[in-house]
Order: structure tokens, then C-alpha cells, then sequence
């Protein structure tokens, strides 16, 4: 991710200042591979154990959501709203969705779409001093960009087919910055998260994934590409902001 994210917030309404700072790219070395022909979709192999449902949202939520964040950001988070075009997203989703997960939004379809992206993801530098978000479809099409990119396809996926992901912007010392996405899993037990990753993924006995909670009580298990697998550390950030699309929202993290 390459680029000054210029006004990334005003949280007047928290009575924030106005925190500016460059995200440059911090990821491993690209492969050199070509890009992947994404024509042909294929199902991901049957799961080897079921998914859990996860628990229901509390009444008005999203309304309580969006009473404790602050007025929609300003500056470059607006383009990042309108790369996360969920709705053209639907059929593309589905199409990688394995049948054994069907219905309710479930950790089986956070995991399907994780493991589509992840396996064929090449990472894409934008051009020299620019900073583009492309659109969440085009970035999965290509299944190709940079750290930014990765984190709103996966958000925009998400999104369309029923999840509240959102999308955090982390800055480190020295300009470097970095974008993920992470999921909201509601009251989900984290037992039971890490007991469907570690029997899913067969991660060996004692690895820690990584998620934290909200204020609301919902568990947030990160989306980062640093693992083949959902629950990959997190970078030692000195601030964050989380975007969230549903709602237009952002929030102070660190």
C-alpha cells in the first residue's frame, strides 16, 4: 500500500484531532507470477467438519453501532466506501461458497471466501505516488493488488452475502502503513472460533489465532493475509482507524 492517505478522520463529534499519516507498503516481496485467470471458478473441497452458526445479533445493534462512532470520515475513506461495491459482489461469492455452508452467514463462509482469495491473490503495487483503491469486483476478478485492495475485496465479499466486516488502517513508525480486514462474529464464543479454524485448517496443537473484542462485546477475528488461514498477528501499529462499510462509520482504534 503506497501512498499519503490524506484526512483519514475527523472525529469532531468525539472531539478528536484531525490525524493525517502516510501509509506506505510494508508487505513481503511479490511473487513474480503472472496473474490468475480467475475464469473458471471452482468450489472450494468439502469441509471436514461443520461450521458453526453464529450467535444473533442484539436487538438494534447496528443502531448502537452507529451511535457510539463518529460522523462518516473524510477524505480517502470515502473513495475506500465506494470501492466496497458489495452488491456486484453477490453471484461472485456465491460461486466460491461450499454448499455445506449455505444459509445463515456462518464461519464456513468466512473461511471460503479467505481461502479463494488467499490461494490466488498476487500482490499488485499501485503506481508510483498514487494511491488507488480499485473496486472490491475488479481487485477480485484479478484477484490481484496491494495490501488495501486485498482488505476491501474481502470486506465488499463479506459484506454481500450478510457479514459486518470492517476495514482497519494501521500506521507504523517511520510512515509505513498497512490495511486489513476483520469480521464481526458477534457473541461467538472464541473457543468455539478456534476450535472450527484448528480442526478446518489442522493448525498444529497451541498456535494462537488472533481477534479482540468491541465495546460492544462482539468478536472481530482478523482477515490479514499473513497466514493461510483467518486469525494471522497483528502488526505492532502505533494507530489505527476502523471503516466500516455498513453504516459509513469510522472509529479511532489505537
Amino acid at each position: 500500500m503506497k501512498g499519503l492517505i490524506n484526512s483519514i478522520t475527523n472525529l469532531a463529534g468525539a472531539g478528536f484531532l484531525l490525524f493525517l499519516f502516510a501509509v506506505w507498503q510494508t508487505e513481503p516481496a511479490p511473487s513474480t507470477d503472472s496473474v490468475t485467470d480467475t475464469g473458471n471458478t471452482e468450489l472450494p473441497p468439502p469441509p471436514t467438519v461443520l461450521s458453526p452458526r453464529l450467535p444473533p445479533q442484539p436487538e438494534n445493534w447496528l443502531e448502537k453501532l452507529k451511535s457510539r462512532l463518529s460522523s462518516p470520515c473524510d477524505g480517502q475513506s470515502r473513495e475506500i466506501y465506494r470501492s466496497c461495491n458489495h452488491l456486484e459482489m453477490r453471484q461472485r461469492v456465491f460461486d466460491v461458497i461450499h454448499p455445506a455452508n449455505n444459509g445463515s452467514f456462518n464461519l464456513g463462509v468466512v473461511c471460503d471466501v479467505y481461502d479463494y482469495l488467499h490461494e490466488k491473490w498476487q500482490y499488485r503495487p499501485d503506481p508510483l505516488r498514487e494511491e488507488l483503491f480499485a473496486l472490491a469486483t475488479d481487485s477480485w476478478d484479478m484477484c490481484a493488488g496491494d495490501c488495501d485492495d486485498f482488505a476491501i475485496a474481502m470486506a465488499a465479499a463479506l459484506q454481500s452475502v450478510g457479514g459486518y466486516p470492517r476495514i482497519v488502517l494501521a500506521g507504523f513508525e517511520g510512515g509505513d502503513g498497512h490495511a486489513y480486514c476483520e469480521i464481526n462474529l458477534g457473541a461467538m464464543p472464541s473457543e468455539v472460533m478456534e476450535d472450527y479454524l484448528h480442526s478446518r485448517y489442522e493448525i498444529r496443537p497451541g498456535k494462537a489465532l488472533y481477534f479482540r473484542y468491541d465495546l460492544l462485546g462482539n468478536l472481530y477475528l482478523n482477515l490479514d493475509w499473513g497466514e493461510p488461514h483467518p486469525g494471522a498477528g497483528y502488526a505492532d501499529s502505533y494507530f489505527e482507524v476502523a471503516l466500516y462499510p455498513v453504516g459509513k462509520r469510522c472509529e479511532e482504534l489505537l
